[in-house]
């Protein structure tokens, strides 16, 4: 069953419990959104987010599967960090939508950076 999760992950104009419409900025791997031009690129906004992972507690935590889950749920938590800074970023901005958004990881010593980088832009109707 799929429940009220999906009201969370909703894009574009949203109508809140209030009753109050908000923009929820579109975020995309793609370059182009459907139903919308592009009308200003605003630049690159990226997000980051570090997480703690030395060789001993990876380790211990692919040693098991309860430990598994927890590196994934780790991982998970890292990329929406990073994912919410560079939606912050592109908003403050004035971003309607954030394309071609990649996530890479980088081992740093004993962490793990998690970014996420895209294109802030302002969109228009499709003619």
């Amino acid at each position: 069953e799929w429940g009220d999760l999906w009201r969370e992950s909703v894009q574009g104009w949203v109508r809140e419990a209030d009753g109050t419409k908000v923009w929820r900025p579109i975020v995309t791997t793609t370059t182009s959104v459907s139903n919308w031009e592009i009308d200003t690129n605003l630049g690159m906004v990226t997000g980051e987010s570090a997480c703690a992972l030395s060789a001993d507690r990876l380790g211990t935590l692919l040693g098991s599967q309860s430990g598994a889950e927890s590196l994934r749920r780790e991982l998970a938590s890292d990329r929406q960090i990073a994912q919410e800074a560079m939606v912050r970023e592109a908003v403050a901005r004035g971003a309607h939508a954030v394309i071609g958004v990649n996530l890479d990881y980088t081992p740093l010593g004993d962490c793990l950076i998690v970014t996420a980088t895209g294109t802030a832009v302002t969109l228009r109707t499709a003619r």
